[in-house]
């Protein structure tokens, strides 16, 4: 009796620090340009994409990834009006057209 009661308080004491363990932030990082706070963003190959940037005088092909509209950069915490995304952020290749316009960029998960 004593020996099942040791192993199920024993099994309780493991399963609460499993739980209590603290699940760790993700923060994905971006090392091909900034990341971005887009109000908008289309995948580069829809009609809206390409009127966006035929609007901004953009021509050529069609570019890799996202294009993200009024996008300014993410700051680091505390710094900026970027700091805080609420919208779509974004790693950008450094394809910024006075923010109006951003091409190439892929949506990420930040957790500010």
């Amino acid at each position: 009796m004593f020996l099942k009661a040791t192993f199920f308080l024993l099994a309780i004491a493991t399963a609460s620090l499993v739980l209590a363990t603290p699940v760790p932030e993700i923060v994905q990082s971006c090392n091909t340009g900034t990341i971005q706070c887009c109000q908008q963003f289309f995948d580069s190959h829809t009609d809206s994409a390409h009127t966006l940037l035929g609007l901004a005088g953009i021509i050529g092909g069609s570019p890799l990834g996202q294009v993200g509209t009024s996008c300014t950069p993410i700051t680091p915490i505390g710094l900026g009006s970027g700091n805080n995304c609420r919208q779509a952020p974004m790693c950008c290749s450094e394809n910024n057209y006075n923010g109006l316009v951003v091409v190439g960029c892929t949506p990420i998960n930040v957790s500010l």
